[in-house]
Parts: structure tokens; C-alpha cells; sequence
């Protein structure tokens, strides 16, 4: 045997040149060398660089499995060095980590030479113990390495932990100091790749924030690089890659707009650095395309032309800066004619069209033989047909513009060459049929049109230009010769490709939509119905088999062509109803700004009478989009912009009508004064636009009361109606418009003409309507107020019968669903009602209030009149009507938008809603419910806001999904509703945008409540809480509600040791409240006018220790008699609910007080607190539950009240 350490000591001389005789003598070595040999570890790992390096030099397999053999056998082992056994725990970790490290290395290279994933898994591993024993030095690298088989095996197994863990790693690499002149770590290259980690865990886990701190990493990666460093352009593409993906997320122009900015500052940079004469960047033709592409990314959604202009210059500059012998220079100069193809569609510019055409015969006129690749030659040789195409096409336009035949000519001899290559190119054969067809059409020759349908005709994989260009072309000629024949001929070709197309066949739809124009066709010419009904048929069968197609807009808006026809023949609503729907599809497609305003215009008129109709928001939001859009197309002198005005102006009042919004209706009354003194009186819809500024002034006179308003606006109707023909369709909405304002001016000025006149002029207009007529049911209804009115003054017994029957025909007319239904059948229950018919009245009520698809404000209106008429007869359904009143109550709030409607609806009418619905309850003895019922109207709004605010720790343990979905639901309602308008440019567009927001997350949340409800346990998730559970309020003492009402005024006591005590109140106590209530404020103001406005006190009528003798007297002193009944100690802790205006009367501190000492009084008795609801003291009890108790309150007023000591 040989001696150990004169072979260690041979392999240890050989020269680091000759490497296989390296790793024989260390496999010598190896061989001799006892196990337990304490230089085993150092040679075995200089084996495994020995063999590490064989694998890299010479790609053998074998070599790089001995090295991790070697390794693997190494972390096994006591560390050593040449001197032997390391003893120092800190070396030996070091050198340990050192192993585990080079392990996990060698196991990446075989898995990037033979992708074997448990190699991966091996690695991973090996980096984790590396790290764990490593010393700060070497952790940077070691972390690297570690990040990038984490991510590996992230696209691998796409398990979330990896990627979490990677972006951990990478976090704590760039924390950690930098060496200098250590390139692994490159501080911008460590950037980059953080954005990447970030980017792979948004792709899998769709968590915005990740996405938005990749693209953070990205500019600061761009940021700490030189232009002229040959990573820059590609970290700029990983950067718009970043703004582009966000921007097809949320919608985020600024993302569009930053990607622009960035690439332009890079072509700028670029530009500067070569001003002297320096050979452009590889990469700058590339960074120019994608600022092309992206600038034409942001024109598809904004349509602005600028955007493309900039793109086919941006396209200019990738085709300048490309080297000619690139190959991508030809794909390059593809994408620059193509942006000048589609510029020239949008612009219909002869210079774009010229341009193109010039670009695709410079693509034709250059060499392509330089390729000596199979794979470039193929593709050089398919870059030369589609510049065929491309130049046929471009000629083909521009003969539009020159009407030269030689244009013609050659755009179909490209054409035709284009085809020789690519016969079953259904896009060449296509042009080339609309080629030949046009010159068809220019010289009338049929060989022509027969060589056109000839392209069509070739095989199963043309049927759609089959279907599609065939027969146009047979209807052109029966267009230009009137023959019959060509209709028969056109639709029988359609059925012989129709039984090429069975069901399933992927140009089925195209057939189908060709061969409903064709039948489309003969119906025009024939009237006969059953070629409508055949069409429209197969219009929707299309539309059904090609959803998603690209082809799918022309069949939506054939098949709403179609039907909107059948319905001008024969008025079935359920006709336009569906063509809309398809035209409304078929709008992203419009083909020019002209056509599409047309289109939002018609669609604006169309979805705000359907709303009318309907009743549903979405299409009010959708009247007013479209006709804002329609207004924008049509700029200052456009003769359709008056018309836009007007529409507008209509939708927006309608929504003032259903929010209350002002700003709606004073801009209506602007934009009509405007394009009234734009307009000549001549112009023949004059009159509508008089009648319309007429009914905006008529609801801005409903809401502020000036006389002024409704004077004006019957001049409006006056003139109107004197303008328009007896035989007009709208006179009857302009006859009744005018009576509702002079039924109003009776009102005001009690003049009994004009309420006279006012019934002449409805039954003009019912004379001239029929029952057909969407407006009857209307014109019934104001006939019958304007006789309700004069019955009221005049007591006319024959009036108040032909009331009952006026609004019983509404009924009728509006029956079984209408929107307005309510209204009617409200009017009828209380015509009833005044007859003393009070059974049937009140089940017509009833039925108004439960008639779900009337407006929940309609209804709620109806639930409130039922339960006034109801509680002044004494009528049992009396709590039944205000139970609902209070429940559509809380449904109005959702429906509206903002905070600031919410208040404003919340003040009109319906602020003591709850209190007498209460006092209703507590008449016939229901304290219980009489509690509840104050608990669901108090606070309304922020008891809202707290519902978006609920816990979810039990649900969360129920249903981590749902929990969520109702937790981002519920913030994004509540910012929704908190939001504020001041900030932004537009604020009628930002209102537009947060009623539809509105809309659409109070349906998710409504949708999300249902599926929790279905939990079990949580059957009463977020309903109003029951008195079992609001008594819980008093576990730690008495909780004192008030309900001070016209009706009555009462005091509840909520115990849990004692039964739910009621203390009825003097009657006196309504109005003294109110009186004590401005008192206070009196007070208030005279005490503190020298602090808040520095000037001295001043004398007051009102002192506080009167407002205060009147609430212990009236309020507080039964209330403490009641206590003590109870048996509660004195010195006891009590709790105040007050309601409405008693919240601001200081409850606690009632009593009889002598220059300024208190007598007798509250404070004497019991301590106060005060709480808005009962809910929010046990949420805040179950909040503060575990949190530290605060041992000290300190309290200061600068100023206290005079005439009371505190």
C-alpha cells in the first residue's frame, strides 16, 4: 500500500493545467485514504471541482454525477484543510455552508443540462442548509443562488410558499451591505430581478400590490443604470411589460401614459448619446417598435389620433435604426405599414395610404436572397406575400382617394399574386373578390363579379367570404338591375353552403348571417313576413355559435337591424328590447366618430324610455353614457349637437327626479338656455326643445319654491304647444305638461281658472292618446289629481266618482309590472280611502308596497301614506306599514350613491319615519318591537357604515371566501360612499361613474349577504337586530330610550333584571323639546360670542338653568322616579339613547339649580353615559374586550355655559 501522504502530497504538485492528471492522483489519493482519513474531506471536495469543471468544459454527464457524488459524501464528513480537522466552530461552519453551497450548484447544473426536477428539489435543499451555516460574506451570493432555484421550482409547481419565500430572500439581499467590485451582486440587476420575483407571484396570485412594487423595482433598476449599459433596453422592456400587464388589469391610463414617457426618454437618451455619429444601440430599434405598440395600445382605447401619429413615427424610427442586414428589419417595416393602413382607415388621409404604399414596395424591392437558412428563406419568402397583400390592399384604398385605374390594376395583379401563393388565404381572396368587385362596380364587366365569386367558391375553408362576399355581390347586381332572379339565386347559394355547414362546423354563423341578408333583402323588396321572421332567426342562431368570434360584431348588429324592422312593422317591445341589446354589443365597432355618435345618440334616446318603462338604473346609466358620448363626438358647430344638448339635459333631469342631485338639474337648464339662444325658432324641433327647458324649470320650481321658475316655464309650454301641429305625436305630452304647471300655480296662488284650464287641457290630451300608448296610464293620473284638487276646493260629489275611475283605468293600463305601478295603485287606495272604503283601501296599499318592481322610493312613498291614513283611522295594518316603510327605507340608502344624497333624502320627509313608527308600536303595547324599530331607524347612515365595518372573525373560521369577498366589497362601498367629488376635473362624468360603482357593488354585497345568510349560524347576518339582542345592552345598567313624537312621547327602560318598563310622557313634551332645542342654541351663541368672535356677551331672554328645570320637571324627574321603582341604587350608571333633536340636550345634567348649585336633579341620582345605538355599545363592548382599562380621563372646557356651575 502506498504511503497516504506522499500521494496527497503528488496530486497536490501536479500542474493546474493538466486537470485529468489532477483527478487521477486525487482519485489515487481517494482510493488509499482510510475513510476516517482526516484529509478525505479536502480532497474529495477538490474532486468535485476537478469534475465540475470536466462537465463544463466537455458537457459529459458522468463528470458532473461524480461531482455531486464527491459532494454529497463531503457534507457527511468533519470539515478538514491541508493542516487537517478544522477544530474552530466558526470554520467549520463556514466550510460546511462552503460544501452545502458548491452541492446545491453542481445539482443546478445537471438540472439545466437534463431538467431533472428532483435535482431541483436537491438543490434547494442543499442552499437551505448552506445558508443556515454560512457567514455574512458569502450570504449574498449563497442567498442568489438560493432565490433563483426557488423560483425554478416555482414555475414548476407553482406553490405560492416558494415564490413568498424567494421574494423574502431577495427582500434580504438587497438589505444587506453591498462589496464593491462584487459583480453577483449588482445592485440594478438585483432590482430587476426582485420586479421579476414580484411579477411571477402577481401572475399566480392576482395580488395588485405585488405588481405594483415590481414595477417600483423596475424604475429603480432602470434608475441606477448607465444608458449606455447593454442590460438597459431590456430592463426598460421588463418595465412596460410591468405597465402594460397592470394597465389590462385595472385600466389604469397612467400605466399607458408612464410606459409612453419611458420609452420616450429612452429613444432621447439614446439619441443624445449618438449625436456624435456613435453606431446606434443593438437594441434601440427594438425599444422603438414597443414605444410603437404601446402608443398603439393607448390609441385602441382612447381613439386618439395623436397616439397614432406618434406610433407610425415611433415605427419610422425602428425601420431607421435597424441595420438593413437585420432580420427583423422586414418585421419592422411591417408593423410601420400596418399603423399606416389602419391611421389611414380612422383618417382617411391620402399621405398615410402613400406612405404604406411606399413602405411595402421598398419590402418588395429589397433582396431577400442573403438567407442561407431553410427556416429565414421560408419566412423571407412569406414576408414577401404579405407585402403583396399589404400593397394590393393600400392600392385598393388609395383608388378610393385617385379613382386612377392603374391604382386599381395593380392592387389586383398583387392580389391575384398574393393568391398564387396562398390560394387558401381566405384574407387574400377576400381583397382580391372586393377588388374585383369594385372595378366591377366601375365598369360594369361580369367576367369581374364572376371571377370575384370564383375566389369565394374554392373549398369549405372559404365558406365564410362565401357566405359573405357572394352574396353582396348577387345583391349588388340586383341592386343595379332589379331582378328578382338574383334575390332567388343569392338565397339558394346560401342554402347550398348551409348544407356544407351543419351544426358544429366552425363557418356555420358566417353562413347563417349571410343568408339573413339575403332573406333581410327579399322582405324589403316583398313585405313578406316570413322572410323577416326566417332572417332574424338565423341572425340569433349566429349569434349564438359564434360568441367571441372577431366576426361577431356584424352578426349583433344585422340581427338588431332586423329586429328593430320587425318592430317598426309590428310594436313587439320584446323586439327592440333585443336589438339593443345587440346594437349595444355591436358599439366598440362603430367605424367612425360620425357613425358612432349617431349610434350612441339613437341608443341614448332608446335606454332612457326604456327606464321610463322599466324602472332599472342601469339603463338610465346607460342613456346618460351614451348620450355624453354622443356630446363629445359632435363638437361646437356640428348641426347634431343641439340635439345631444337636448338629450343630455333630458337624461340628467330624470336622474335629478330619482336622486334629488341639483347639480344635474341646473345644468340641464343651462345646456337648454344655451342651445336655445343657438337656434333659429324656425328649426322644426324647436318646440321640443321649449317644452323640455319648460319641464327642467317646472322640477327645479318643485324643489326651491320660486315662483319665477314655473311662470317661466308655462310661457315655455305655451309656446311650445303654439309651434306644434294638432297632429303631432308629442302634443299630448305637451298639453299635460302645461296643465301640471298651471295645477301648481293654483296650488300657489289659489286661482280657480287655472286649475280650470288645467283640466281642459288634460282631457285634450287623454282625448288624443289611446290605451295603447305608453304614456295613457299617465295622462289618467293627471287628469284625475287636477279633479282631486278641484274636489278639495269645490266638494263636487261627481268629481270624486270620475277620480275613482280615472285611477282605476291607470291601474289597468299599467298592470302587471310597470315601474310606476305603485304610484297608481297608491293614488286608487286613497281615492278609496276618501270614499270610507278603508278594507279595500288599505289592501291596495299593501299591494303598492310589496309591488317589487316598482321604485323603492315609489314604495316607500306608498308604505309611508299607508301607514298615516292608516294610524288616523285606527287601522291594525298601521305597524304592518311602517315595519316596511322602514325596511324600503334602508333600501332607497343603498340605491343611493353618496353620503351627501343619503342626508338629503334622509331630511326631506322621513326624518321621525322611526319615531312614530314606535309610537305606533308602543299604542298597542309591542315595547319590544317599539325598540327594535328605534334601533333600525336611529343612525341610519352610520349604522350603514358599521354593517360594512362587521366583524368577520366567525364567519372567517366558517368561510375564508366569502369572508373576504364581503370584507373587499364592504371598503370599497364605504369609500364609494365617502368619496368626494372636489378633487376632480369633470365632477358630472365622476358622478356618472359612482352611481353605476354604486350599482354594481351594492348588487355584489346584496349577493354576497344572501350566500353568507346561508351559513349556518349566520341566518341573521346584518338584519336588524332583535330585542333579545338589544337588551344585552343593559348587562352592566339601565339603558333610557326616548322617543319624544307628534303622536306621543314615551320612555323605554331596557334592564336585564327588570321587564322592558314603558313611562308615557306629558304631551307637552313634543313641543317643549323643540322650544328647549332652539333655547339651547340661543344660549349657546350668547354665551360664547366673546371667544368665538371676539366681541362681548350678549343679553339673552334664555337661560340654561330654565332649559334645564323644564327637562328634569318634564323628562328626567319621571325617568328617576322610574328607576328607583326598579330598585336600581343610587349613584347607579345609566345609559341615554336619546332620539332626534333630544341628542343635543344635555339629558345628564337636568335639574333645579340656585345661582348656579344644584338643588335637586339627574346628577343627584344616577351617573350618565350616552351611546347613538344600542348596537354600537355592544360592538364596542366586544371590541374592547382584552384591551388595558384606562385609569385616568381628564376633561377641559375653556369657556363653560354662564348661569350653571360645573
Amino acid at each position: 500500500m502506498h504511503n497516504d501522504s506522499v500521494i496527497i502530497s503528488h496530486s497536490d504538485s501536479v500542474d493546474d493545467g493538466d486537470i485529468a492528471q489532477a483527478s487521477r492522483y486525487h482519485q489515487e489519493a481517494l482510493r488509499v485514504l482510510p475513510s476516517n482519513h482526516s484529509s478525505r474531506y479536502d480532497l474529495l471536495e477538490r474532486l468535485a471541482l476537478v469534475s465540475m469543471h470536466h462537465f463544463k468544459e466537455t458537457g459529459d454527464t458522468e463528470h458532473i454525477k461524480n461531482c455531486i457524488g464527491f459532494l454529497q459524501e463531503v457534507v457527511t464528513l468533519p470539515p478538514s484543510d491541508e493542516e487537517g480537522l478544522i477544530k474552530d466552530e466558526t470554520e467549520t461552519n463556514r466550510a460546511l455552508s462552503s460544501s452545502f453551497h458548491m452541492l446545491g450548484d453542481a445539482l443546478m447544473l445537471r438540472f439545466d443540462h437534463l431538467e431533472s426536477w428532483g435535482d431541483l428539489e436537491m438543490a434547494v435543499e442543499s442552499y437551505t442548509r448552506a445558508i443556515a451555516l454560512c457567514s455574512k460574506s458569502d450570504r449574498i451570493i449563497f442567498l442568489q443562488d438560493y432565490v433563483r432555484s426557488l423560483g425554478l421550482r416555482f414555475l414548476k409547481h407553482e406553490r405560492l410558499e416558494d415564490i413568498d419565500e424567494a421574494i423574502l430572500r431577495q427582500r434580504e439581499v438587497l438589505s444587506l451591505p453591498q462589496k464593491e467590485g462584487l459583480s453577483a451582486c449588482d445592485l440594478p440587476l438585483l432590482l430587476s430581478q426582485m420586479g421579476d420575483l414580484l411579477l411571477l407571484r402577481f401572475e399566480s396570485a392576482e395580488r395588485s400590490e405585488d405588481l405594483d412594487e415590481a414595477i417600483q423595482f423596475h424604475k429603480e433598476a432602470i434608475e441606477k443604470l448607465s444608458v449606455d449599459d447593454e442590460r438597459y433596453v431590456a430592463f426598460v422592456d421588463d418595465l412596460i411589460k410591468c405597465l402594460v400587464l397592470r394597465f389590462e388589469k385595472q385600466g389604469r391610463l397612467g400605466d399607458i401614459d408612464n410606459a409612453i414617457d419611458c420609452l420616450r426618454k429612452t429613444t432621447t437618451l439614446w439619441s443624445t448619446e449618438n449625436k456624435d455619429g456613435r453606431k446606434p444601440h443593438h437594441s434601440i430599434s427594438s425599444t422603438w417598435n414597443t414605444l410603437g405598440d404601446t402608443l398603439m395600445l393607448r390609441f385602441k382605447e382612447l381613439s386618439g389620433m395623436e397616439d397614432i401619429a406618434a406610433a407610425a413615427g415611433a415605427y419610422g424610427q425602428a425601420v431607421a435604426t435597424c441595420d438593413q442586414e437585420d432580420p427583423n428589419r422586414r418585421a419592422l417595416m411591417h408593423d410601420q405599414a400596418r399603423c399606416l393602413q389602419e391611421r389611414y382607415e380612422r383618417s382617411r388621409k391620402l399621405d398615410d395610404v402613400e406612405a404604406a404604399v411606399k413602405v411595402y414596395r421598398e419590402l418588395l424591392a429589397s433582396p431577400s436572397e442573403f438567407h442561407s437558412d431553410v427556416d429565414d428563406r421560408r419566412t423571407s419568402s412569406i414576408s414577401r406575400i404579405t407585402s403583396l397583400h399589404g400593397l394590393g390592399v393600400t392600392l385598393d384604398a388609395r383608388f378610393e382617394h385617385s379613382q386612377q385605374a392603374e391604382d386599381l390594376e395593380e392592387a389586383i395583379s398583387s392580389l391575384r399574386e398574393a393568391v398564387t401563393f396562398l390560394p387558401n388565404n381566405s384574407s387574400f381572396q377576400e381583397d382580391l373578390g372586393h377588388a374585383l368587385h369594385v372595378r366591377f362596380q366601375l365598369n360594369g364587366r361580369l367576367d369581374d363579379l364572376n371571377e370575384a365569386i370564383g375566389c369565394l367558391s374554392l373549398g369549405p375553408t372559404t365558406l365564410v367570404h362565401v357566405s359573405n362576399n357572394l352574396v353582396g355581390m348577387l345583391l349588388s347586381r340586383y341592386e343595379m338591375t332589379g331582378r328578382s332572379e338574383d334575390l332567388d339565386d343569392a338565397i339558394q347559394q346560401c342554402n347550398e353552403i348551409s348544407t356544407l355547414c351543419p351544426t358544429g362546423h366552425p363557418d356555420r354563423a358566417e353562413v347563417l348571417g349571410n343568408f339573413a341578408t339575403a332573406l333581410f333583402a327579399r322582405f324589403s323588396k316583398f313585405g313578406q313576413a316570413e322572410d323577416l321572421d326566417e332572417a332574424i332567426e338565423n341572425r340569433r342562431e349566429a349569434i349564438t355559435i359564434s360568441s367571441g368570434s372577431l366576426n361577431q360584431y356584424q352578426h349583433l348588429s344585422n340581427l338588431a337591424t332586423t329586429l328593430l324592422c320587425r318592430f317598426e312593422h309590428g310594436g313587439r317591445t320584446e323586439d327592440m328590447d333585443e336589438g339593443l341589446m345587440h346594437l349595444r354589443n355591436a358599439l366598440p365597432f362603430a367605424c367612425s366618430h360620425a357613425q358612432r355618435a349617431i349610434i350612441m345618440n339613437d341608443l341614448g334616446l332608446v335606454t332612457h324610455t326604456r327606464f321610463k318603462n322599466s324602472g332599472e338604473i342601469k339603463d338610465l346609466e346607460e342613456a346618460i353614457a351614451c348620450h355624453r358620448e354622443a356630446l363629445k363626438l359632435r363638437p361646437q358647430g356640428d348641426v347634431e349637437r343641439p340635439s345631444s344638448v337636448n338629450n343630455i339635459s333630458n337624461v340628467l333631469t330624470t336622474r335629478f327626479q330619482l336622486f334629488g342631485r341639483t347639480g344635474d338639474l341646473e345644468d340641464a337648464i343651462i345646456a337648454h338656455r344655451e342651445i336655445l339662444s343657438s337656434v333659429s325658432p324656425s328649426q322644426i324641433d324647436y318646440h321640443i326643445l321649449l317644452n323640455n327647458l319648460g319641464g327642467h324649470l317646472q322640477i327645479r320650481f318643485q324643489q326651491l319654491g320660486r315662483l319665477s321658475d314655473l311662470e317661466e316655464a308655462i310661457v315655455h309650454y305655451r309656446h311650445s304647444l303654439s309651434l306644434c301641429l294638432l297632429s303631432h305625436p308629442r302634443r299630448s305630452n305637451y298639453l299635460i305638461n302645461l296643465a301640471n304647471a298651471l295645477t301648481f300655480r293654483f296650488e300657489q296662488l289659489d286661482q280657480i281658472v287655472d286649475l280650470q284650464e288645467a283640466i281642459n287641457l288634460s282631457r285634450e290630451a287623454l282625448s288624443l292618446s289611446h290605451t295603447e300608448r305608453a304614456n295613457h296610464a299617465t295622462l289618467l293620473i293627471n287628469l284625475a289629481s287636477s279633479l282631486h284638487r278641484r274636489y278639495e276646493r269645490l266638494r263636487q260629489v261627481e268629481d270624486q266618482q270620475e277620480i275613482l275611475t280615472l285611477r282605476h283605468q291607470a291601474v289597468t293600463a299599467r298592470r302587471p309590472s310597470h315601474p310606476q305601478l305603485s304610484l297608481s295603485l297608491m293614488a286608487l287606495a286613497a281615492s278609496y280611502d276618501d270614499v270610507g272604503r278603508c278594507e279595500e283601501a288599505f289592501e291596495l296599499f299593501r299591494e303598492a308596497v310589496y309591488q317589487y318592481t316598482s321604485n323603492p322610493r315609489h314604495r316607500l312613498h306608498s308604505a309611508k301614506e299607508w301607514a298615516r291614513r292608516a294610524r288616523t283611522v285606527g287601522h291594525p295594518s298601521a305597524l304592518e306599514a311602517y315595519s316596511k316603510a322602514l325596511e324600503l327605507l334602508d333600501r332607497c340608502l343603498v340605491t343611493t350613491p353618496t353620503m351627501e344624497l343619503q342626508h338629503q333624502f334622509l331630511a326631506e320627509d322621513i326624518a321621525d319615519l322611526a319615531s312614530d313608527a314606535a309610537s305606533s308600536a308602543i299604542e298597542v303595547g309591542k315595547l319590544g318591537t317599539a325598540v327594535e324599530m328605534l334601533e333600525q331607524g336611529r343612525a341610519l347612515l352610520w349604522s350603514r357604515i358599521r354593517g360594512y365595518r362587521h366583524p368577520l372573525e366567525k364567519l372567517r373560521e366558517e368561510n375564508v371566501g366569502l369572508a373576504d369577498a364581503f370584507e373587499k366589497t364592504s371598503r370599497s362601498l364605504e369609500l364609494l360612499l365617502l368619496s368626494s367629488d372636489t378633487d376632480t376635473t369633470d365632477r358630472r362624468v365622476y358622478f356618472d361613474t359612482q352611481m353605476s360603482r354604486n350599482r354594481e357593488l351594492s348588487s355584489t354585497f346584496e349577493k354576497i349577504i344572501s350566500d353568507i345568510r346561508q351559513l349556518d349560524g349566520f341566518a341573521t347576518f346584518l338584519k336588524a337586530a332583535p330585542f333579545k339582542f338589544l337588551q344585552s345592552t343593559a348587562k352592566e345598567g339601565p339603558v333610557i330610550l326616548l322617543n319624544i313624537n307628534q303622536y306621543r312621547s314615551d320612555v323605554l327602560i331596557l334592564s336585564t333584571t327588570y321587564p322592558l318598563l314603558q313611562v308615557s310622557l306629558a304631551g307637552r313634551v313634543y313641543g317643549a323639546v323643540n322650544k328647549l332645542s332652539l333655547n339651547l342654541l340661543e344660549v349657546d351663541r350668547t354665551a360664547r360670542d366673546d371667544e368665538r368672535y371676539g366681541v362681548p356677551n350678549r343679553p339673552s331672554s334664555v337661560d340654561m338653568g330654565g332649559i334645564l328645570r323644564i327637562l328634569w320637571n318634564e323628562i328626567c324627574k319621571p325617568i328617576v322616579n322610574a328607576l328607583r321603582n326598579m330598585g336600581l341604587p343610587i349613584g347607579s350608571r345609566v345609559w341615554w339613547c336619546p332620539v332626534g333633536k333630544l341628542g343635543t340636550l344635555p339629558l345628564h345634567a337636568a335639574g333645579i339649580y340656585d345661582k348656579g348649585m344644584l338643588v335637586e336633579g339627574f346628577p343627584d341620582s344616577y351617573v350618565s353615559s350616552y351611546i347613538p345605538t344600542l348596537s354600537s355599545l355592544i360592538t364596542s363592548r366586544e371590541t374592547a374586550a382584552g384591551v388595558a382599562r384606562v385609569n385616568l380621563l381628564g376633561v377641559g372646557q375653556s369657556n363653560t355655559l354662564s348661569h350653571v356651575s360645573i
